[in-house]
């Protein structure tokens, strides 16, 4: 059953078994977010993020390889959004990724010789 509206375009659903909530919104909402460098909460809206490099369409964040014999796990960040005060990216994982990423959560470790 979902839970209260929280304006004109938000309204917030219990995530069952959890004590979490889901956000459903329309285009262009903005949660409140801060910069993780700076602190501010001047940050831009959602863009895409891209590279121009190496023909990756944007940044990836990989992992440890699992096994010998199995690739290395990486999710493409493919959203992004600037600090208006400092100029840090704070980027972001797109829905799929995000789902891939919950879906192996349990077997990711952190990269090699990290300290």
């Amino acid at each position: 059953m979902p839970g209260p509206a929280v304006g004109p375009h938000v309204t917030v659903s219990p995530l069952p078994g959890n004590t979490g909530y889901r956000t459903s919104q329309a285009i262009g909402y903005r949660p409140r977010m801060n910069c993780g460098i700076c602190g501010t909460g001047r940050l831009s809206p959602i863009g895409e993020l891209m590279s121009t490099n190496d023909g990756q369409s944007s940044p990836l964040i990989r992992f440890t390889r699992p096994g010998f014999f199995k690739a290395r796990p990486s999710y493409e960040a493919c959203y992004a959004r600037a600090c208006r005060d400092c100029g840090a990216l704070v980027p972001f994982l797109g829905p799929n990724e995000l789902r891939l990423l919950n879906a192996q959560i349990d077997g990711l470790e952190d990269v090699e010789n990290y300290h």
